[in-house]
C-alpha cells in the first residue's frame, strides 16, 4: 500500500479510536486493471471490541490466552468462507463442513496469527472467484420480495 493509504488508515484509526488490525487494497488496482480514474478500495478489519467489551466473552477470551475476540473471529471466518462458497459455486450450504475447525476457532485453539492467514487467504479467494463470478450484480429484487412473502405465508398461515 502507498504511503498515503497508510497515512489515511492511521487518521481513520485515531478518529474512531479504533486499530486495524488487517487493511487489504482489493479492486482494479491489485490486479493491475486500474484506469487513471480508479479510486482506492481498501477493507480492513479492527478492534474495538476491548474497549466496549461484553465481560461473560471478555472472560472467555482471557481463559484461552489468545489476544483476540475469538467468538468473533470464528463468526468472521465461517462469514468469508459463506462468501467464498457464494462466488465459487452460485450457491450456498447453510451446514458448514468444517464445524470443528470453526469451534476450534472459538475455543482459542488456533493463535491469532493463524487465524489472519486464514482470513487473508479467503480473501483473496474471494476477490478471485468474485472476478470470475456469473452472478448478477444485483439482487433481483421483485423475485426476492415474492420468495419472502411466500415463505411468511407459509410459516404464518
Amino acid at each position: 500500500m502507498t504511503p498515503k493509504i497508510l497515512e489515511k488508515l492511521k487518521e481513520i484509526e485515531a478518529k474512531r479510536n479504533i486499530e486495524i488490525l488487517l487493511a487489504v487494497e482489493s479492486g482494479s488496482r491489485p490486479w493491475g486493471f486500474a484506469s487513471p480514474d480508479s479510486d482506492y478500495d481498501i477493507r480492513f478489519i479492527y478492534w474495538r471490541w476491548v474497549s466496549e467489551r461484553n465481560e461473560d466473552r471478555y472472560n472467555v477470551n482471557q481463559n484461552h490466552g489468545q489476544n483476540y475476540d475469538s467468538k468473533n473471529m470464528m463468526h468472521t471466518i465461517r462469514l468469508l468462507q459463506s462468501c467464498e462458497q457464494i462466488f465459487k459455486t452460485n450457491s450456498l450450504n447453510i451446514r458448514v463442513e468444517n464445524r470443528d475447525e470453526l469451534l476450534d476457532i472459538k475455543a482459542g485453539n488456533w493463535s491469532y496469527d493463524n487465524v489472519m492467514k486464514k482470513a487473508e487467504g479467503l480473501i483473496q479467494s474471494i476477490e478471485y472467484y468474485h472476478s470470475k463470478s456469473s452472478l448478477p450484480e444485483y439482487p433481483n429484487l421483485e423475485k426476492s420480495t415474492e420468495i419472502l412473502v411466500e415463505i411468511r405465508e407459509n410459516l404464518y398461515a
